[in-house]
């Protein structure tokens, strides 16, 4: 139940999708309120204010900010072009989706790779058939720095498309301490 209103001696409560009007001085009254303010806190930023907090986008664009501090979020929102100052906090906190069409401008902002930054950005989009049309067509997206990787790995093996064994596997993971 959620307390949307209350009006002199009338508060506003929903059990569900459906309102009731109360007495709000009624011992049931008392009980609601007491777990209402909680819960319209809840239902608020789940449901209504911040419906992409849980995505990826949010995550990384949380992360990369704190990276490339001293560099605040105002500049790097108008480096992107944006004409909100604060829609990088709105994509942190999830009250925001990025426009697919900013991406470039958020990539070159945030100095990231544009195709992660699409990949992320398009999840948030939740086009099912469009994410899986993409993967079919373009397979796995590689970023910029694994494709250095790559291009390593060849001039390392001598261009002998070398297979992963166990034990270059594990050496490989040595290097991220996995």
């Amino acid at each position: 139940m959620y307390v949307l209103a209350e009006k002199g001696s009338i508060a506003c409560v929903t059990y569900g999708a459906l309102p009731a009007f109360v007495p709000k001085q009624t011992h049931d009254a008392a009980r609601y309120k007491e777990n209402a303010a909680l819960s319209c806190v809840i239902l608020w930023n789940s449901i209504m204010k911040r419906p992409f907090a849980e995505t990826d986008l949010a995550v990384f664009v949380t992360k990369r900010t704190l990276q490339l501090r001293p560099k605040s979020q105002i500049d790097i929102a108008q480096e992107a072009g944006f004409q909100n100052p604060n829609f990088i906090s709105m994509l942190k906190n999830g009250a925001a989706k990025l426009p697919l069409d900013r991406v470039l401008a958020l990539a070159a902002a945030l100095d990231c790779d544009p195709k992660r930054l699409f990949l992320l950005a398009f999840q948030q989009h939740g086009n099912e058939t469009e994410q899986t049309a993409i993967a079919d067509i373009f397979g796995t997206v590689v970023t910029r720095n694994e494709v250095i990787w790559l291009e390593e790995l060849r001039d390392a093996s001598g261009r002998s498309d070398p297979s992963l064994t166990s034990r270059s596997r594990a050496a490989l993971r040595g290097i991220f301490s996995k």
